[in-house]
């Protein structure tokens, strides 16, 4: 029976993980997040596993995203827990709704953003074929997986040659006129 490496270090003390082990992560950690309850075991295993996207991102060199990531994290945590409770009905359906976007859906989109940002392509298909999931499927997947790096990298090329051109939002704001 041949054994498989998903968890290693290299040699600059990267931290890198199997694409299948990503995938099972993001999946547990999704179903474990977006449950409703805040009482119990979960009051404190949700704050404690929020970390563990933060932790990712830093590993996969990605800081920026893990900061702000848990900024909002902690923020809707402590709105969610401090304001929610004690406000009316239409603020807190409003700012309810917000802080339990970032304390339910939020950790599980970094998680899903780690998974893009750190898997090549090429890993991605490998996994998947180790799998034994059918090539219709590992297709339209490894496409998707192509498709969001490439969307960001053209809207950044977009707004250089903006910029590089003059055109800003105040010419946009100043031709719409009185409408």
């Amino acid at each position: 029976m041949k054994t498989e490496l998903l968890l290693s270090v290299d040699s600059k003390q990267r931290f890198w993980l199997d694409p299948r082990t990503k995938l099972y992560m993001l999946v547990v950690f999704s179903i474990v997040m977006i449950d409703g309850k805040t009482d119990g075991i979960s009051f404190w295993l949700k704050p404690v596993l929020a970390l563990i996207p933060f932790f990712l991102l830093l590993s996969g060199r990605r800081k920026k995203a893990a900061i702000i990531y848990l900024v909002v994290f902690v923020i809707s945590w402590t709105v969610n827990l401090f304001l929610v409770p004690y406000m009316g009905v239409l603020g807190t359906i409003i700012i309810s709704l917000l802080a339990q976007f970032g304390t339910r859906w939020f950790p599980s989109a970094m998680m899903g953003y780690y998974l893009l940002s750190t898997t090549k392509v090429s890993e991605f298909v490998l996994a998947m074929q180790r799998m034994h999931i059918p090539e219709a499927f590992i297709i339209p997947f490894s496409v998707m997986f192509r498709f969001f790096p490439t969307i960001s990298e053209e809207a950044e090329s977009i707004g250089n040659a903006m910029r590089m051109r003059g055109i800003t939002e105040k010419i946009f704001l100043s031709i719409r006129g009185p409408y």
